[in-house]
């Protein structure tokens, strides 16, 4: 699956020539992937790499995020630009899949980011989350009003209110789970644990280049199992979100 195409001109990008004049570079290497009709059995890939890195500038202007600016103008030629979009795919993308565990696709060696600095720093400070992923998962539901927030589907623990029945009426009773946005293992287990540190903190760079701020170690002081962070889905539903099939957009 190749994705969609990016737009000709996105209207988020009408106001900003700094991040404008990075996307129309993606964009005129990606319409000439798609017009060269290539059959190498990397060409689809090369689609996707291409649209993320479109989509993620779009994204980051909406933010002021000028990180990925200074990385695509430090771009030379197509595969740099490709590079750059297996990077942000394999530290970004991939991290929030349920298979951020196996081994993504690799391209040539990556050249380091503009952010290698910034990277450097957050691993130096990063420090382990706590762990409460029980009381997450009451809170959310509290929250929540022991439903699923996509299907409604009341929690069988919606049972040890005294009046579930009238709550419930004819609405299913379900187990649901505790989903969360940025997820529980990025900030677990990582004390000594290099490799996985150094995922986290190219994880943490790339937050703050596109335009989130300390986002990694916010969420991390304020434990990764806040509120903000968690939401209650059906199991079902959980999955096609870990999977990345289904997502939320603001509103």
């Amino acid at each position: 699956m190749n994705g969609k195409p990016l737009p000709v001109d996105p209207p988020e990008l009408l106001q900003k020539i700094n991040f404008k004049n990075p996307y129309n570079c993606v964009r005129n290497f990606e319409v000439q992937e798609q017009n060269s009709n290539s059959k190498d059995q990397h060409a689809q890939r090369r689609l996707v790499l291409l649209r993320v890195l479109g989509y993620i500038i779009i994204h980051a202007s909406t933010l002021n995020g000028d990180g990925i600016v200074k990385d695509v103008e430090n771009c030379n030629n197509k595969e740099d630009f490709l590079n750059l979009g297996e990077h942000y795919y394999t530290h970004f993308i991939y991290t929030f899949s349920k298979f951020r565990d196996r081994t993504p696709y690799q391209s040539k060696q990556i050249s380091r980011p503009s952010y290698v600095n910034l990277q450097e720093a957050i691993q130096a400070t990063m420090t382990q989350a706590p762990q409460s992923h029980t009381d997450a998962k009451k809170n959310a539901l509290l929250r929540d009003g022991y439903r699923c927030v996509v299907t409604g589907f009341f929690d069988a623990e919606v049972r040890n209110i005294t009046n579930w029945r009238d709550i419930v009426g004819t609405t299913w009773v379900i187990h649901t789970e505790c989903a969360h946005i940025i997820p529980e293992g990025i900030l677990t287990s990582i004390k000594n644990n290099p490799e996985k540190s150094k995922k986290t903190s190219h994880f943490g760079a790339i937050v703050q280049s596109i335009g989130y701020g300390d986002l990694l170690n916010e969420v991390n002081s304020a434990q990764i199992h806040q509120l903000d962070n968690v939401i209650t889905l059906d199991r079902s539903v959980h999955d096609k979100f870990d999977r990345m099939e289904l997502w939320f957009e603001a509103t």
